[in-house]
């Protein structure tokens, strides 16, 4: 990759790591289903990079095939299920058996998304990182598919880096609102370079984000509305950033700014990723749903807010003050 880099990024419910390890997509896999088994693969070698050391334990070992062995490898399956609840114990009991007998991990992908979880898991490895190393519009677009995948099947921390040359190759509209200001370093060492053999994370594998700290703003102006709210004293503290709401018919959505205290959510709309005509018929799809689940939805320009950053902060005190007065007109 040669010119600027975009970066799109979904975050979870656990917040985006500052550590992530680059994994980069061979150019030559084009279908979604490639890319998935690519990834899959990979997790499977790293935890065999990192095997004895899964999910925080010390406990397996897969050179001893004694009787008191296998007894003690019950137990911190027991263990480890136990702590975490998440983890399927059939798989982890496969996964260990082919290590100790077949000393070697692959992927089946039978339960994708369920197998990806549980890698994740094994590794301790809370973020992927995609670099798309082809320049085909099939490649961007299988990527994009995957990192949607990601977001709504396996639900891990997930960030997309696109060489801004290539954006027009594939279309980016589905996870334009994933757009975020945080660059990284691709010179860092591949996920399977940073478990390393000791099982624990390169410290040098750090996002390079030189004097931009916001990692939970997905842009500068979004970052500049919450500090202003949280500077305001009517309305510091009564926001949450970058959360995910359930719409109708089954949709969630990751929104800018969510209320604390009712059904308002604010979106801020850049020129850039807001102004097609596709885009624009997206926003209003995705405002009719969020409608439909009883949210509002206040739309602010990337411009305004730049602008005068205190009459965003103003329109979005008048939505709060509407929907306490409709609040006490109800009861």
């Amino acid at each position: 990759m040669q010119g600027n880099i975009r970066v799109f990024a979904w975050r979870g419910a656990a917040g985006l790591a500052s550590r992530v390890a680059p994994l980069r997509v061979p150019g030559h896999l084009v279908r979604s289903a490639e890319v998935i088994q690519f990834i899959l693969n990979e997790l499977a070698l790293t935890a065999q990079l990192k095997w004895p050391r899964w999910f925080g334990t010390k406990l397996l070992d897969r050179s001893i095939k004694s009787p008191e062995a296998s007894l003690k490898l019950t137990a911190a399956i027991a263990n480890i299920t136990a702590e975490h609840p998440e983890v399927d114990r059939r798989w982890l009991e496969h996964t260990i058996h082919a290590l100790r007998f077949d000393g070697a991990l692959r992927s089946y992908a039978r339960a994708p998304a369920s197998e990806c979880r549980q890698w994740l898991g094994a590794i301790e490895e809370r973020t992927l990182a995609l670099l798309p190393q082809g320049n085909s519009a099939a490649h961007l677009d299988a990527v994009v598919a995957v990192f949607r995948w990601l977001v709504d099947a396996v639900r891990c921390n997930v960030e997309l880096h696109i060489d801004e040359e290539l954006i027009e190759l594939g279309s980016l509209i589905p996870i334009a609102y994933y757009a975020v200001d945080a660059p990284l370093d691709e010179s860092l060492p591949s996920l399977r370079e940073v478990h390393n053999g000791d099982g624990k994370h390169d410290e040098s594998a750090t996002r390079s984000t030189g004097n931009n700290e916001r990692l939970g703003f997905r842009s500068g102006t979004e970052a500049k509305l919450a500090n202003a709210l949280q500077q305001d004293a009517s309305m510091a503290g009564r926001f949450l950033f970058n959360e995910r709401v359930d719409a109708a018919y089954a949709y969630s959505y990751e929104v800018d700014i969510l209320w604390r205290d009712g059904p308002l959510i604010v979106e801020i709309d850049g020129y850039r990723w807001h102004s097609g005509r596709e885009q624009f018929r997206a926003d209003r799809e995705r405002d009719y749903r969020l409608m439909l689940a009883g949210y509002r939805v206040l739309r602010l320009t990337h411009e305004e807010v730049e602008q005068d950053v205190a009459i965003a902060v103003d329109k979005v005190r008048d939505m709060t003050a509407m929907l306490e007065a409709e609040r006490e007109l109800r009861r």
